[in-house]
């Protein structure tokens, strides 16, 4: 049994800002197949606590802004093992960072939003060169505006959206990193009553990007002795998709 007890304080100073703070402690589940494992089977449920301190703020109508600051401990950091093809389990670690993000709607025919993370992951057993938790994001962005008007009986909309990856270390003592990545999406169609048509649109840019990274060793023909270096799935190119459809009660 594992309590899981949580706690948040919230302030109003103004009717346009709210302050908060707040306390958790849960879990993630490691892989059961670790469980039945007959040297060194894992454990089930990790303990997690965290921690969060933050403001929300609304200094114009129809716009609000938040940041957070936030702290989390896991006893246990559930990792890829490329080689076995399947996941482990590993060091404690230590996770910090803010977030700050953005939402600004004019009724329901215009909206934009934008959301930013910096974290820093680190084993909290190995401080130095060898303590980065591999392929943790580091930062993130994503953000988007779209409109979805209303003409009569007809509705068109509309929207395009980022989102961003920055590099990040993929092996422990940083000494190889996973490429990041920006690519943008869009759509557009038109409703009416009960039909809808529709294209999406995505890696807008054609951007080349890596959808997956990891650290791996592996060995060519040429080469003398294995090496360790970066194997990835390459992301979708530009991809437009069409779609059709029919809503009924």
């Amino acid at each position: 049994m594992q309590l899981s007890p949580k706690a948040m304080a919230i302030i109003t100073p103004t009717p346009t800002l709210e302050l908060f703070a707040d306390y958790g402690r849960g879990f993630h589940s490691n892989d059961a197949r670790g469980a039945v494992l007959a040297k060194s089977p894992v454990t089930l449920i990790t303990k997690a606590t965290g921690y969060e301190v933050g403001a929300r703020v609304k200094p114009i109508k129809n716009l609000e802004l938040s940041a957070a600051a936030f702290l989390i401990d896991l006893d246990s950091e559930l990792v890829f093992s490329g080689d076995a093809g399947t996941t482990e389990p590993s060091d404690p670690t230590r996770r910090y960072g803010i977030e700050v993000g953005g939402r600004y709607h004019i009724g329901n025919w215009l909206f934009a939003d934008a959301d930013a993370t910096f974290v820093n992951a680190r084993y909290s057993s190995n401080a130095g060169n060898g303590d980065a938790v591999a392929l943790a994001p580091t930062k993130t962005f994503s953000a988007g505006i779209g409109a979805r008007p209303t003409f009569g009986e007809f509705t068109p909309f509309g929207s395009v959206r980022v989102k961003s990856i920055g590099d990040r270390p993929a092996i422990e003592d940083r000494s190889l990193t996973a490429e990041g990545f920006t690519t943008v999406d869009a759509n557009a169609g038109l409703r009416w009553k009960w039909a809808e048509v529709g294209v999406d649109v995505q890696n807008l840019f054609n951007a080349t990007w890596r959808e997956v990274n990891f650290a791996n060793e592996s060995r060519l023909p040429y080469e003398p002795a294995p090496v360790t270096g970066i194997h990835y799935s390459p992301g979708w190119p530009r991809t437009v998709m069409g779609r059709a459809t029919v809503y009924w009660r």
